[in-house]
């Protein structure tokens, strides 16, 4: 998600177990509308702190709901 960010809202905090992210699947929208929703697929998220951080592979797929009724 290189120069993305999630739809999550407020900045994580510093208290330590207690920082969760949520993204909404949608690229940044243009002038605060919301953008496109991702495609499925792999994406890599990357969690830094001062000198660390830490890659990770993120797999997006279609809700197997939503694919049943196409």
């Amino acid at each position: 998600m290189t120069g993305r960010r999630g739809g999550g809202g407020a900045p994580l905090s510093k208290r330590e177990w207690h920082n969760r992210f949520v993204w909404d699947l949608r690229y940044d929208g243009a002038a605060g509308a919301a953008g496109p929703l991702v495609v499925p697929g792999t994406y890599q998220v990357r969690l830094a702190a001062g000198e660390w951080s830490q890659l990770r592979s993120l797999d997006v797929r279609i809700d197997p709901r939503v694919a049943a009724e196409a």
